[in-house]
């Protein structure tokens, strides 16, 4: 009798199958049977980063870290041993950072001093994941930060006042 489900189909969002022991079984399977008609990649789908219960692990930026129950030696080494079974590793990392990790707003942003996820963040997050213009609320966070210190620079982050100036007037922008 053949299953009710598609193959290959989770619509029971099953994923306590995710696991280092389960991603290398499946990806010696693909090298042994499908390798030889162009099937060489495994991605690893999200998930890797929570525990069973879909408690999301994080480091002290908020960026995920491998769960310790599913992936006991991290994500390196399973992607080595996919390698040496002459395949691609692939994983799932969403964009920026997941919701919860910049929910309290105090994880630091990394290579930024000073500045956290609640400095670049909407508060609303219901439509934009709280990512929109990412790019200019970190660059005003850096220039904030660049202005507080001694010897503050130009106010574009990097340059000096008389390096500044010169950069505008060679792009024809000086006022």
């Amino acid at each position: 009798m053949q299953s009710s489900h598609y193959p290959g189909l989770n619509d029971e969002n099953d994923y306590q199958w995710l696991t280092e022991r389960n991603v290398l079984a499946q990806a010696k399977a693909l090298a042994r049977t499908l390798k030889p008609y162009g099937y060489d990649h495994v991605n690893i789908d999200a998930g890797w980063w929570s525990d069973f219960t879909w408690k999301p692990g994080y480091d002290a930026h908020g960026r995920q870290t491998p769960n310790a129950q599913r992936f006991p030696r991290g994500m390196a080494p399973v992607a080595a041993d996919v390698h040496r079974l002459g395949l691609k590793a692939g994983i799932y990392l969403p964009v920026g950072l997941e919701k919860p990790a910049y929910d309290d707003g105090d994880y630091p942003i990394a290579g930024a001093p000073g500045c956290s996820t609640h400095d670049i963040v909407y508060s609303d997050k219901r439509t934009t994941n709280g990512w929109d213009n990412v790019q200019d609320r970190l660059r005003e966070a850096v220039r904030a930060e660049v202005r507080r210190q001694p010897g503050r620079r130009d106010r574009r982050v990097g340059l000096r006042p008389a390096e500044a100036r010169r950069r505008r007037t060679r792009l024809g922008q000086e006022r």
